[in-house]
């Protein structure tokens, strides 16, 4: 593909950033300088990557891009790479590139890199305000003021401008004399935790402790994350019964903060929330858009720890079929049985979670908008239908002080109201619940579903797990809840009868499967016996 070049003498020169695209379900970084495109992979300018989440382009950033326009007064934007096209997107670009400037304009430039997201805002003094939600050049007279404004997505922070003068101010002004670029860093504001999608038999692992934690370091910097100190969550016992030479995660941090996700989703406010088993999503993610490996050898307790009994394919080197290992689920998995205490064969191969440790700042979540999801503390024993259930959850909703009642005994209130999510023989769970309305929000301030009409997939796009109790308390209750399946079997009677058989679902896993699976990556339905008792999801009607 024919790039851009440099104008003519005396002509304008435009100022190209960098792309950041999509291929294939693959993040591809071009950094578009005046020459154009360019073929071969290199860390700096006029390169074309290919990043797939397994340690390659280390050191590369994430970069964005500008797209030029011939029509003065107005912003365009880079639009994201085409699918399969192997090259990004550039329909649309002004050919000739300077050659469609206006006579005595001048092109002013602005995008972002870093692992944060946001958006740019471009006033122009005496013209107008251009909307960039993404990278965008507009067109200027020479010495008009400038001013850039970044708006950061939730959980990630301005760290800088090209423009040094500007620090970390949320705005910059330039006068623009010529040509001109501004570029805003989008750093994630606390450290980041990932997935890798690379795996490894038992005997390619690195050790556990220093060279597990340097491999770690380096696939977060070829995905580009900030921070230079990351810590794998692997332990061992090194094969011997002596716990003198043992490995554990936890001794490796030499910081106490929370961590984000790749796309800024909070994974744990802390260490020690960490600790407690308090992991408020899976970490699920190798990249902002690459699922990393669901499950990741860990041999390390929800403390941090080796097990006193090491299931670790005798510390780490040996690939036996018939040995198991301890792995992490968390890559899948929230709540208190993320850890490792799930196992699997050693003659598999599994990724690594690594967690960043540069930063001792605990996350503040920022509670979203919307209407109350819940699991219950309490176990439902089906008898009594979904009315019983739907009781069920008021009943823990008035407690809370939520319904308006002041005595939960005499009357459960009716300012809010509670239903249990149960699929019927002749009513799909979510056809009780009004999905135009705002979308649901867990006790702790997270949202479940973008939107509340993903209900209706059987919340199979669930942001994060409903493993939340009010309070908000966490780890509590069994490990499944009653759903039933929404083509009407596995209902236990429609939830009237103790016999037969219902259809559960964990409430620590997402997965596409949605709600009306146990949520396993093989998507098998799971059920238990009626006789039993189990949670409830409490959705706020």
């Amino acid at each position: 593909m024919q790039g851009f070049s440099r104008a003519a003498r005396g002509r304008a020169m435009v100022l190209l950033l960098a792309c950041s695209c999509s291929v294939d379900g693959r993040s591809v970084r071009t950094e578009m300088g005046t020459s154009g495109l360019g073929a071969e992979a290199q860390p700096e300018g006029g390169t074309e990557s290919v990043d797939d989440g397994a340690g390659s382009n280390a050191g590369a950033e994430p970069s964005a891009g500008t797209q030029t326009s011939a029509e003065p007064s107005t912003a365009s934007t880079a639009p994201p790479g085409a699918a399969g096209s192997g090259q990004p997107d550039t329909s649309g670009m002004a050919s000739g590139g300077a050659a469609g400037m206006s006579a005595g304009r001048a092109m002013f430039s602005a995008g972002w890199v870093g692992d944060g997201r946001g958006t740019l805002s471009v006033e122009v003094e005496g013209e107008r305000t251009y909307d960039c939600p993404q990278p965008c050049a507009v067109q200027v007279t020479p010495g008009s003021l400038v001013r850039v404004t970044a708006r950061p997505e939730p959980y990630t922070v301005v760290r800088s401008w090209s423009e040094p003068s500007c620090g970390a101010q949320p705005s910059c002004s330039l006068t623009a004399q010529a040509d001109r670029e501004l570029r805003v860093e989008f750093q994630l504001q606390y450290q980041v935790a990932f997935a890798t999608n690379r795996t490894w038999l038992p005997s390619e692992l690195p050790r556990a402790g220093e060279a597990a934690n340097n491999e770690c370091t380096y696939l977060a910097k070829a995905a580009g994350f900030h921070g230079d100190r990351w810590v794998a969550w692997l332990s061992t016992s090194n094969g011997t019964p002596e716990t003198g030479d043992d490995v554990h995660a936890i001794d490796q941090f030499q910081h106490t903060g929370g961590w984000l996700r790749p796309d800024g989703m909070p994974i744990a406010r802390s260490l020690a929330a960490l600790t407690r088993g308090e992991l408020l999503a899976p970490i699920l993610l190798a990249s902002r858009v690459q699922q990393g490996h669901f499950a990741a050898w860990s041999n390390t307790s929800r403390e941090g720890r080796s097990f006193d009994t090491a299931l670790d394919c005798n510390g780490w080197t040996s690939d036996d079929d018939a040995s198991l290992a301890h792995v992490a689920w968390g890559s899948a998995m929230a709540g208190p049985t993320w850890d490792g205490g799930n196992v699997e064969s050693c003659g598999e191969a599994m990724g690594l979670i690594c967690l960043g440790d540069d930063s001792d700042d605990e996350v503040e979540l920022s509670p979203a908008a919307g209407r109350l999801v819940f699991l219950s503390e309490a176990t439902f024993a089906p008898g009594g239908g979904v009315a019983a259930a739907d009781e069920l959850c008021q009943r823990e909703a008035c407690a809370a002080g939520l319904t308006g009642s002041g005595d939960c005994e005499q009357a459960l209130g009716s300012e809010r109201t509670f239903l249990s999510y149960l699929h019927t023989s002749t009513r799909r769970a979510w056809e009780r619940f009004d999905l135009s309305g705002p979308t649901w929000v867990r006790p702790d301030g997270m949202a479940w579903l973008a939107s509340a009409a993903d209900l209706a997939r059987d919340a199979a796009d669930a942001l994060v797990p409903a493993a939340v109790l009010l309070g908000p308390r966490y780890g509590l209750g069994p490990g499944a809840m009653w759903v039933g399946e929404a083509a009407g079997t596995s209902t236990c009677g429609d939830w009237t009868s103790s016999s037969g058989s219902g259809a559960i679902s964990s409430y620590a896993l997402t997965s596409s499967a949605g709600l009306g699976n146990f949520l396993l990556p093989n998507g098998f339905v799971y059920v238990s016996e009626c006789s039993g008792a189990m949670a409830l999801l409490c959705l706020e009607q």
